[in-house]
Formats: C-alpha cells, structure tokens, sequence
C-alpha cells in the first residue's frame, strides 16, 4: 500500500514538548484545519497535520498509514506529549490508532479533543451508501455499514478525551439536535470524556471562532500543570 500523508512542523518554540496532531474528516484534506492550525501555533504547540486518502482508503488503510505517521512522529520527539485535534471521521481513525499494537506509548497519554465525531455510527451515512459508493471505496462505505465504531475498542484511560459537538444544523434525516451531518447523540462515547455543545455546523466546525477558544481553553487547563506557555485563561470563556 503507498504511504500517503502530509508530515508538516510548525515549530513556534514556546512548548518545545508540547505537540499536536490535527485530523481532517471525510472528503476533506489537512488545508480544513488550516485556521485552527494557526491558533495552535499562535499559542506556542509544535503543529502536525495527518492528511489521509479518504475517498480512496478504507479506515483500516487510513489507520496503518496514521500509526506510521505517528511512529515518525515518536521517533523524532520521544519525550513529548502528543495531542490531538479530530474532525468527523479523523477522531474514527484516532480510535482506531490508539488501539493499534503498533501504535507508540506517547500517543496513548495526551488529549484528544473530537470535533463532530461518529463515535455511534452515522445515519446519514446510511441513508446516502449509494452516493458515498459512487464517491470511492473508501472510508465512506464503512461509514455507511457500520451501526457503531465500538468494535475498534475505547480510549486508553491515559488520554484525557473531549468532545465537541455541534447543535446549527437541521437536517430531517438524523435526530435531532445535530450539526447537519451528525447527531449530537451520535458523538457520545461510552466511556467518561468532557463535553460541549457549540452552536456550529459540522462543515464549518473546525473553523468556528467558538470552538477553536474552546479546544485552546481544554489544552491550556490540561496542560496548566506544566507550567505551559500557552496564551489565555482556562477558565475564560
């Protein structure tokens, strides 16, 4: 399988340990998490962008190439903490990263904050297989069969998980409320992580002034202990 990913270091030198990975969703590529990207960098993380042949790859193909990307990562900063940025699909392939045997230690202790995550399975995904079929055979159509991602295991307790979800969408195909692709019933996790409800579409989401404060706020209160350098109040807002 070609090994496609885009391997790009922002280094703002204000938290020379302190990394984050950022994971586009379905259909998009790393240039959708670009403004977030530069809030990140602003406030001093060494900023990575994991790009991923959605359309073309399976969540499977796209894992292995994730948990390589990360092995490099390890490989070159063994003594950071990495953290994480998802969108849609790319917390899946987190999830699914995390659990993998191959998967280094340092990825399994940092925060993972998921925008707009599936972690239920999607609706519309179902209802739309024939378009997401005729798209690829990709991601897509494991979106469009899968009841749930429980089968790819949960979160390492070592990683402090987040999600966000938003609630500006009114698509009759999912319950409601939801952000115009995913419910936010569909978000959850079984297992305990911080929530928020923002009032944002799932499109847009990455880009929404509201939750780019909110991923900075839960980055800088799990990383006050540290003594950080990270800009603003954690309890702001």
């Amino acid at each position: 399988m070609k090994l496609f990913f885009c391997l790009l270091l922002f280094s703002a030198g204000l938290l020379a340990n302190d990394i984050v990975v950022t994971v586009h969703g379905y259909a998009r590529t790393h240039k959708s998490m670009h403004k977030m990207g530069r809030a990140l960098q602003k406030n001093g993380y060494n900023l990575y962008h994991f790009d991923y042949l959605s359309r073309s790859q399976s969540i499977e193909e796209s894992t292995e190439d994730f948990v390589t990307f990360l092995r490099e990562i390890s490989k070159q900063h063994p003594d950071s903490q990495i953290n994480f940025v998802t969108h849609s699909l790319g917390g899946i392939l987190l999830r699914a990263a995390v659990n993998d045997p191959n998967c280094p230690k340092i990825a399994k202790q940092g925060s993972a904050i998921l925008l707009g995550p599936p972690n239920r399975g999607s609706r519309l995904a179902k209802r739309i297989a024939l378009i997401l079929k005729l798209m690829g055979r990709g991601a897509g159509n494991d979106l469009a069969k899968n009841r749930d991602f429980s089968y790819l295991g949960d979160f390492p307790e070592s990683m402090k998980v987040t999600i966000i979800a938003g609630t500006f969408g009114c698509n009759p195909l999912i319950p409601f409320p939801n952000d115009g692709k995913v419910a936010l019933s569909e978000t959850l996790l079984d297992t305990p992580h911080k929530f928020f409800e923002v009032s944002a579409c799932h499109s847009m989401m990455m880009s929404n002034s509201k939750v780019i404060t909110t991923i900075l706020e839960e980055l800088n209160a799990q990383n006050y202990s540290r003594n950080t350098a990270i800009l603003g109040n954690p309890s702001s807002g």
